[in-house]
């Protein structure tokens, strides 16, 4: 477990260079080289990388995170190989939440209209919430400051920009809402005819 110690505060323009990225860069190559069926091994140093607030989960590897202290993770998650999580600031993954393969969550963008602030490598940073029950399909991308609200889907190769309220379904680049979950729409009901 990691002390938050030198990391960078949110919504604040900054020069990155805290040494608690080695340090979660080196568990994470560490974590990427565990034999995949030794669930212990895993469990044991995932704990190590992550917030200590997260509850039981299974990340599969590959995978990468930036510093590891700012990501919280719900009890019952589930997520796919993959996975890049930059998170500069805090990252929320809400409880029973399943993200497809190759998902990328990305707190941390740079001056889009000064380029000598880009050169000099100043970035800032938003927090990034994925309520509970979410799905995010294969290669969805979230991007800085987006909240996405209790049981969304968002479809593959999808690009969050902004926030998507709770029950919705949402898909595209960028991704936009096109309806809501709906009960009558039940898949429960294809298992009873089975």
């Amino acid at each position: 477990m990691h002390e938050k110690t030198d990391l960078p505060q949110p919504r604040v323009w900054h020069i990155p260079g805290s040494g608690q990225t080695i340090i979660t860069i080196d568990l994470v190559h560490e974590y990427n080289k565990i034999t995949p069926s030794d669930r212990e091994a895993l469990d044991r140093l995932l704990r190590r990388i992550i917030h200590p607030a997260s509850g039981p989960c299974r990340v599969q590897p590959p995978m990468m995170i930036e510093y590891g202290v700012n990501t919280t993770i719900g009890a019952n998650t589930f997520i796919n190989f993959g996975v890049t999580i930059l998170d500069t600031t805090t990252v929320t993954i809400g409880e029973w939440v399943q993200i497809g393969p190759n998902c990328n969550l990305i707190t941390v963008t740079h001056p889009v209209d000064d380029y000598e602030m880009r050169r000099e490598g100043w970035e800032i940073a938003h927090p990034i919430t994925v309520g509970n029950g979410v799905w995010l399909g294969a290669n969805v991308t979230v991007l800085p400051g987006v909240t996405i609200g209790d049981n969304a889907v968002i479809g593959a190769g999808s690009v969050v920009t902004k926030d998507i309220p709770a029950n919705a379904i949402a898909m595209g680049v960028p991704a936009r809402v096109t309806r809501f979950v709906d009960p009558q729409r039940s898949e429960r009901d294809q298992l009873r005819e089975q």
